[in-house]
């Protein structure tokens, strides 16, 4: 991270909106098998870079039923490429300096940290703060216009297409990055209304 990116405040930041699939929601056990990072500007509009990849689980038989579903891993469809060091360097190249959005900040946070420093890489370079659209989504439940903290739910009550079947990372993240700048709109909305 250059000396100008890490003296920029964060909200001045670029935003990284990550997603991941994984072979099951055990952190520890089950395996990160595809990543995808959307890095834009700090306002969400421009992007700046997509970074996609898909990796090969090193015990693929500790899939979950739920997750295969979700996510479409086939042991004969999917890379062989196993996750390396420099897989994870690519990743902290792509990152490196950004505030990090996700649906679920603490299981992308969780599993990403873990998995990186299995291959020696624990500096992320992200900025410690994760944004997670399902907290930006809180006065939705909590008024009651929302019943579930699903990105598809959120996708549905917004009006936005949801993220299709399969699930494959990269749409994953672009859900997200549309949810977080609608939900951002609302906010702004309603702080001008108080």
């Amino acid at each position: 991270m250059s000396r100008s990116e890490n003296s920029l405040s964060t909200y001045q930041k670029d935003l990284c909106f990550i997603d991941i699939e994984t072979t099951g929601a055990q952190i520890g056990f089950h395996e990160i098998i595809e990543v995808a990072v959307i890095r834009t500007d700090a306002e969400a509009d421009l992007v700046r870079l997509k970074w996609n990849k898909r990796v090969a689980p090193l015990h693929p038989k500790r899939i979950d039923t739920f997750a295969q579903q979700l996510n479409g891993y086939c042991l004969e469809e999917w890379t062989k490429e196993l996750p390396s060091r420099s897989f994870w360097e690519e990743f902290v190249t792509s990152v490196s300096g950004g505030v990090p959005v996700c649906h679920n900040p603490s299981f992308e946070r969780a599993f990403i940290s873990l998995c990186a420093a299995e291959y020696g890489v624990v500096e992320l370079g992200l900025d410690h703060h994760w944004i997670g659209t399902e907290s930006l989504a809180w006065p939705l439940v909590k008024f009651r216009s929302l019943t579930s903290y699903s990105l598809g739910s959120i996708c549905e009550h917004l009006g936005i297409p949801a993220e299709p079947k399969p699930h494959e990372a990269l749409a994953g993240a672009d859900a997200c990055l549309r949810v977080y700048k609608m939900l951002m709109q609302v906010h702004a909305t309603c702080s001008k209304v108080s």
